[in-house]
C-alpha cells in the first residue's frame, strides 16, 4: 500500500513534469522535443486523475489492512471493495499507457521521417508485452484476494469478528 502511495504521488505529479518538459523544449528548436513536450501536456489532466484514483486505491488497501489486522469484520468488505477499485484502476491506466504509446509512435512517424520503419513496429510488440505483463502483474492481488476472501471458511471466521 505504501508503494502505490509513492507510485500515485509520482503519477499525479506527472503535470508539472508536463511543465518542465514545456519550459525546456521552449529553449530548443529540436522539432522532437517541441513534439513530445505537446503531447506530454495533453495528457497532464488524465496522468492527474489517475493518480488521485491511485492515492485512493491506496489508502483503501491500508484501511482494509489495518481492519484485517484488528480482526474487524469491517476490514473483508473494504479488501473487496479495494480490489475491484483496483481493477478497474489498473485497467485504466494500462489503457492510458497504450493511448500513450501509440500517440509516441505516431509523433515518431510523423517527425522523425528518417526513422526505420522495423525499428518502431518492434517497438508496437513490445508494448503488447508491456500490456500483457502489467495485466498479469496489477491484477494478480486483487483477484486473489477475491478469491480468497470468498472462501466459505475465511467468511465465516471474518464474519465472526468484532465490528
Amino acid at each position: 500500500a505504501v508503494v502505490g502511495l509513492v507510485f500515485a504521488a509520482t503519477t499525479t505529479a506527472t503535470p508539472l513534469l508536463a511543465g518542465f518538459t514545456g519550459f525546456v523544449s521552449a529553449q530548443t528548436t529540436d522539432p522532437v522535443a517541441k513534439a513530445t513536450s505537446e503531447m506530454l501536456g495533453s495528457y497532464s489532466v488524465r496522468f492527474t486523475i489517475l493518480g488521485v484514483a491511485m492515492m485512493l486505491t491506496s489508502i483503501f488497501l491500508m484501511a482494509g489492512a489495518v481492519g484485517l489486522v484488528q480482526l474487524r469484520a469491517w476490514g473483508r468488505p473494504c479488501l473487496l471493495s479495494w480490489a475491484v477499485a483496483k481493477i478497474l484502476v489498473a485497467s485504466w491506466e494500462i489503457t492510458i499507457a497504450v493511448m500513450f504509446h501509440f500517440d509516441q509512435m505516431a509523433l515518431l512517424k510523423e517527425v522523425v521521417q528518417t526513422a526505420p520503419t522495423g525499428g518502431i513496429a518492434g517497438v508496437g510488440h513490445a508494448n503488447l508485452v508491456y500490456v500483457g505483463f502489467n495485466l498479469v502483474f496489477k491484477w494478480s492481488w486483487p483477484v486473489f484476494l477475491i478469491i480468497w476472501l470468498h472462501r466459505p471458511r475465511v467468511r465465516a471466521e471474518m464474519e465472526g469478528w468484532r465490528r
